[in-house]
């Protein structure tokens, strides 16, 4: 694993696109047990992904409720006082 901040030499780049953009036809395949293995990694990536954006909105959603929504309930007691209301007669 490269270390962290690691960036590669220009050079290194050069080489890597002349290479990739100048290689005649490459008769190459891929299993498809490899395949149906990297299809299964993209569509775990996605599901997993939508699930933490949900979670996140909810928990967005539930922060901001707990913050604003005491202060805007209707029939809720001020929080500044403390003292018991006085029955109603």
């Amino acid at each position: 694993m490269a270390p962290l901040g690691y960036r590669p030499r220009p050079e290194t780049m050069a080489i890597l696109l002349y290479t990739a953009t100048t290689l005649p036809q490459v008769l190459a395949y891929i299993d498809p047990g490899t395949g149906s293995f990297l299809f299964q990694m993209l569509m775990a990536g996605i599901l997993s992904l939508g699930l933490m954006l949900s979670t996140m909105r909810e928990r967005v959603k539930h922060f901001f409720k707990s913050r604003l929504g005491a202060k805007n309930k209707p029939g809720s007691a001020p929080e500044s006082s403390n003292s018991p209301t006085p029955p109603k007669a």
